[in-house]
């Protein structure tokens, strides 16, 4: 390994142990987020798995990943994680957002706990947020639109690297919960499946 893979992967674990000693019932792609922001926060570059976040559209945000699946079935999820805590980082409060999910006290996990991180930091006056930190279903929505639709300058909402692989679909699929998917709109389908948001 060179030397800045080394320091990223012991930067990872290092910021699961971390959080696993404030957190231990903690859901696994909640701690996977914030290891690969912890990542990023001390070695200065990405994982390079935020290139794959495009590959798979289908791959759900929420969804913890099996610990057998080959490392390349993975990629695709942790690019997600990487580009959503970052983006919720940058406009969410930035080290304020990481302190309070890294050693909150609530019994709450997953879902639950990001959506009343999210509503405590947009409530408290002296943090500022942005709208779309009011809650995880509206963080959740307004980053998927990004990463589509980017407008990258940097007051706006805009996901680290926009649309780069995205693939874009000819008809809507079923999703699972908290994926998304792109597809051209026809007379045809101009519609969302069921349980998706248009």
């Amino acid at each position: 390994l060179n030397p800045q893979n080394r320091k990223r992967i012991l930067t990872h674990e290092m910021a699961h142990l971390l959080h696993h000693q404030y957190r231990p019932r903690e859901e696994n792609w909640v701690k996977d987020g914030l290891a690969l922001l912890f990542e990023y926060r001390v070695t200065g570059t990405f994982n390079r798995s935020i290139l794959n976040a495009f590959d798979n559209p289908n791959s759900s945000l929420t969804e913890n990943i099996e610990l057998d699946l080959k490392t390349q079935e993975k990629l695709p999820h942790y690019g997600e994680l990487n580009l959503y805590f970052y983006y919720l980082w940058r406009l969410c409060g930035k080290n304020t957002f990481l302190n309070e999910l890294l050693t909150s006290q609530s019994n709450l996990s997953g879902i639950e706990l990001m959506d009343s991180t999210l509503k405590v930091l947009s409530s408290n006056q002296d943090i500022i947020t942005d709208t779309v930190c009011s809650s995880f279903e509206k963080s959740f929505v307004s980053f998927q639109i990004a990463k589509f639709f980017p407008e990258p300058t940097p007051s706006s909402r805009y996901v680290l690297i926009g649309n780069f692989n995205a693939q874009i679909g000819d008809a809507p699929i079923e999703l699972k919960p908290y994926s998304a998917q792109a597809f051209h709109l026809s007379k045809e389908n101009q519609k969302c499946t069921n349980g998706t948001t248009q």
